[in-house]
């Protein structure tokens, strides 16, 4: 559709050229371009800018639209891609080394985590699936959890059956998000659980436990460890008080998380796709479309409309589309998803007034409801993996307390997630929520080693001490590989490492001090119990029972 075409129907749509592709001061004029039916977007994107760069150079253009937009998101998602896969196995590779001393396993780790990615991708070009923001998310997150299980499988005796349900239940986390409305967070589920079984399998089909790595003794290992008993033993009931508090502060604040509605600033700001956008919304017109359906065709919501906050032009294309009712092509500014929302419902009451009917459909439409479908997901989801960790610590360990307070340690490092997040005021992208779920499976991960050499040795502190470098060295090996995420210059990508990589921190400090706190302050409370019954029964303790 060019100025000539809209023109030479304006008798038919009252509509001119200027209503729809030229500037106010007349400076400037655009063309609409659509691609036929199952054309490749990439294609057609490419065809467009040949056209265009034979009447003057690329600069002289700028080019947007949905069909520029998710070509961008292909593109800027695979960023530095194969940097930061080698950042990763690099870092990885040097923190096994530093948690085991030995190169042998770090070489057969790094070799295993390349193997299953090899597998990965190859399966990927095979079925000629394209590599696009979802998917480019999995081979890193691959690579930092192959290092993880590498040092539990190298630093523990008999750990697979462990092994087994740690990998089962990351794989659930992610999987929980496999019927989400968004398709990025629906294709990254379902390309990251394969993924993550895969590596899983590799690493610990190819790693094998180490006597000389899990004696041998790592210094700065040690110290930790020990700073972190005395802490414990100082400072036992408030670390029990602040995750009962983190706990509630992460619930209320939790409706305060706020999603990006300006997918735009996904890219950096000097990114041609962001600079072209920019110029059209500012020279043109709104390059955020949507269009708003009236029942009655008597309604004229034109002017109503007009008044919303960001909107830039309201133009009635009933004659192009029919249909019973009236049809509005609202054209609105790339930021102004959440003032349309927010005025969504006087529109509703304007045409109760007019005892018509209204309905909101378009890009921003689905940017508003695709943020508000992902937010309630979150929150389902991951208070059902709560339940479901507790229920498998039960089905392992057939103890409730343990169950109750599995779930409730799972909670933790979200809720200190949230806190961080809100309190920084940080606009998270749809594919960063599925991380909630995520991270209740690296929390169970050291739990159950943790629990079930507890429930072996009957005591928590030989439980840590047996466990800590396996724990410990997985977490930060793990935090590290994530971290490198943020040399990617593509928001939801460096978003997402970042997170994770405080997901597992946060996790880990859960698990060597809030758990041991608890299980500790609840052995003694015991004991205590058990001595004070003692005391008061002497006869009994001693066998003289009172004659009748």
């Amino acid at each position: 559709i060019d100025p000539v075409t809209v023109r030479a129907t304006a008798w038919l749509t009252k509509l001119s050229a200027e209503d729809f592709l030229v500037s106010r001061d007349g400076s400037y004029s655009g063309v609409f371009c659509f691609a036929r039916d199952g054309v490749d977007p990439h294609l057609f994107l490419k065809d467009v800018q040949a056209a265009l760069t034979e009447l003057a150079p690329s600069d002289v253009f700028a080019i947007g639209g949905p069909t520029a937009f998710q070509c961008a998101m292909d593109e800027w998602s695979q960023d530095r891609l194969p940097l930061i896969l080698t950042a990763i196995v690099s870092a990885g590779g040097v923190m096994l080394l530093a948690v085991t001393g030995s190169l042998r396993i770090s070489a057969t780790a790094i070799a295993a985590i390349v193997l299953s990615q090899v597998i990965f991708m190859g399966a990927v070009c095979r079925m000629g699936i394209p590599l696009d923001m979802s998917l480019a998310l999995v081979p890193p997150m691959m690579t930092a959890m192959g290092f993880s299980y590498a040092a539990h499988r190298a630093l523990r005796r008999n750990s697979v059956a462990v092994l087994i349900t740690c990998g089962l239940a990351a794989a659930v986390g992610i999987a929980s998000y496999a019927t989400a409305d968004l398709k990025p967070v629906r294709h990254f589920a379902l390309a990251g659980v394969p993924g993550l079984l895969l590596v899983w399998l590799i690493v610990v089909t190819l790693v094998f436990p180490d006597a000389h790595a899990r004696r041998r003794r790592v210094g700065w290992m040690r110290t930790c460890r020990n700073l972190a008993f005395a802490i414990n033993m100082r400072y036992r009931p408030m670390i029990v008080i602040s995750g009962v508090a983190l706990t509630a502060v992460g619930v209320c604040l939790a409706p305060f998380l706020r999603v990006e509605s300006n997918p735009l600033q996904f890219f950096p700001s000097h990114s041609k796709i962001a600079r072209d956008f920019d110029t059209l919304n500012r020279r043109l017109t709104g390059m955020l479309p949507s269009q708003v359906v009236v029942g009655d065709r008597n309604a004229d919501a034109a002017s109503m409309l007009a008044a919303t906050p960001g909107m830039r032009k309201v133009l009635d294309i009933t004659p192009w589309v029919g249909g019973s009712g009236r049809t509005f092509l609202c054209l609105a500014d790339n930021d102004a998803v959440e003032s349309l929302a927010r005025r969504v419902p006087a529109w509703q009451l304007w045409a109760d007034r007019h005892r018509t009917t209204l309905s909101w459909h378009g890009v921003a439409a689905q940017i508003h409801r695709s943020g508000t479908s992902i937010r309630k997901l979150a929150m389902e989801s991951v208070p059902s993996m709560a339940m479901l960790m507790g229920a498998l610590v039960l089905l392992l360990f057939r103890r409730w307390r343990l169950a109750l307070l599995a779930a409730w340690i799972t909670l933790v490092p979200i809720g200190m997630l949230i806190v961080v997040a809100v309190l920084s005021l940080w606009r998270l992208d749809p594919i960063t929520l599925v991380i909630g779920s995520i991270t209740t499976g690296v929390v169970v991960d050291d739990m159950l080693h943790l629990l079930s050499t507890y429930q072996r040795r009957r005591s928590m502190r030989r439980a840590m001490i047996e466990c800590w470098k396996p724990c410990v060295g997985s977490s930060l090996a793990a935090a590290v590989c994530f971290a490198l995420f943020t040399l990617s210059r593509f928001g939801p990508t460096a978003q997402f490492g970042l997170l994770m990589a405080l997901a597992t921190i946060f996790a880990m400090l859960t698990n060597q001090l809030l758990l041991q706190a608890v299980i500790t302050n609840h052995r003694q409370s015991l004991k205590e119990k058990n001595r004070m019954w003692a005391t008061s029964c002497p006869h009994l303790i001693n066998g003289d029972l009172p004659r009748r």
